[in-house]
């Protein structure tokens, strides 16, 4: 079983994010959160990063914090799949350990 990583701190006011992506290791699956959503969007500087990333890892965002935030579907990289909350309790069952950046 892989880690899955979980951060919610926004890239804009905090380093959390990218501390995380230097620690995953291959496999490994990468959940985004409230505020932490906002690299999905494809003029933010670290989403190409998140894009190259994809083809290692499994990334997940949050798909009713990305709608309460007002980003579009559109907007996601692809290799970076939408989840509920149902998806949300699926990844922490299938996932060891669960590794939340804060």
């Amino acid at each position: 079983m892989h880690a899955l990583h979980i951060v919610n701190k926004s890239a804009f006011s905090a380093t959390t994010l990218v501390s995380c992506l230097e620690h995953m290791a291959e496999g490994a699956g990468l959940l985004l959160i409230e505020d932490a959503i906002y690299p999905v969007s494809a003029d933010h500087a670290l989403a190409p990063r998140l894009k190259a990333l994809a083809a290692e890892a499994r990334l997940f965002v949050l798909a009713p914090h990305m709608v309460a935030r007002g980003i579009g579907v559109e907007d996601l990289p692809a290799g970076i799949r939408l989840i509920d909350y149902g998806g949300f309790v699926d990844l922490v069952a299938d996932h060891s350990p669960i590794q939340s950046w804060f």
